[in-house]
């Protein structure tokens, strides 16, 4: 039988031995050229990225003056694809000039048209103030020289008040716009006196300014004031009244309504009054009504003018 090797069994009867020399030299042969690639292996420096000794490698200088400039990166656009573009939209060409002309032209016939009304405005005022000044410088024309009693009953309080009353005089006025003889009239103010007798008031002196102030609001004059004691108090001011009552109405037209603005002085009774008057409405009972308040045969003035509220502010 055979021997038993390493690496299998050797027949001695087929295999000589210097087949076996030959067959060992080749096997050392191999294992020196493995360990002659394994010590190259190791010679190589290792990868930054996973070696052995990575981390004793020194860290780059920092310098802390330097500025880094960092590029954007690269945008890429979406394009939508060929069949959804669509092809930018053609303005018809305009012409600028006729554009203005046109914008101009409709500015133009505004203009026209708002001139147009106010105008008709101002002329319907003008033609209704016109007959109250007629008629008011008719009617005062006439009773000034009747000059008839006044059945009126002007009161500053309980205790004071004016007795009989009588016409004294009447005139009448009107303001236009401008000083051409075509201008519009503006305002119609008719100015009544009655005559009566003097009135004398006393009033505590610490009511004193107090009642100046309401008779220089109401027109009335004063005679004479002169300080007195009065019984049980104190100091006290007594104010004589001129014998004269002034009444006032005057008559302007609003441009901004359309209507005519009455404003009143001790018509009817001491005190101040305001109304607004539509010109379509006013007719001449409305003025026989005015004409008729003054004269004291009526306590009120006609449904046309109404109450509205003012300002003693002028």
């Amino acid at each position: 039988m055979g021997e038993e090797s390493r690496f299998g069994r050797v027949r001695h009867d087929t295999v000589s031995a210097d087949q076996v020399k030959a067959l060992m030299d080749d096997i050392d042969s191999s294992i020196a050229s493995i360990d002659e690639r394994l010590r190259a292996y190791e010679a190589d420096p290792p990868s930054p990225a996973g070696g052995r000794h990575a981390s004793n490698l020194p860290f780059p200088t920092i310098d802390l003056a330097a500025q880094r400039t960092l590029s954007e990166p690269h945008k890429t656009v979406a394009r939508p694809p060929p069949e959804m573009t669509e092809a930018p939209s053609v303005r018809p060409p305009q012409d600028l000039l006729a554009e203005l002309a046109r914008c101009a032209e409709e500015h133009a016939q505004d203009s026209i048209v708002q001139s147009r009304s106010q105008q008709e405005t101002e002329q319907r005022l003008d033609r209704v103030l016109r007959t109250v000044f007629d008629y008011l410088h008719q009617f005062t024309r006439h009773v000034n020289v009747i000059r008839p009693a006044i059945p009126l009953n002007y009161a500053l309080d309980l205790r004071n008040r004016f007795g009989a009353l009588q016409w004294h005089e009447g005139t009448v006025d009107y303001r236009t716009r401008s000083k051409s003889e075509a201008a519009l009239i503006e305002t119609v103010s008719v100015r009544v006196r009655y005559a009566t007798e003097a009135l004398e008031i006393l009033q505590p002196a610490e009511k004193a300014k107090a009642m100046r102030d309401e008779l220089h609001l109401l027109n009335l004059t004063i005679g004479d004031e002169t300080n007195v004691v009065l019984p049980g108090r104190g100091c006290g001011v007594r104010f004589t009244l001129a014998g004269s009552i002034p009444v006032q109405l005057n008559f302007r037209s609003d441009l901004a309504s359309g209507k005519i603005v009455v404003r009143g002085r001790n018509v009817s009774t001491l005190g101040l009054s305001a109304y607004l008057i539509d010109p379509d409405k006013l007719s001449r009972a409305s003025l026989d009504a005015v004409g008729l308040n003054l004269l004291g045969r009526s306590g009120r003035l006609p449904g046309e003018f109404a109450p509205v509220a003012f300002s003693t502010k002028e």
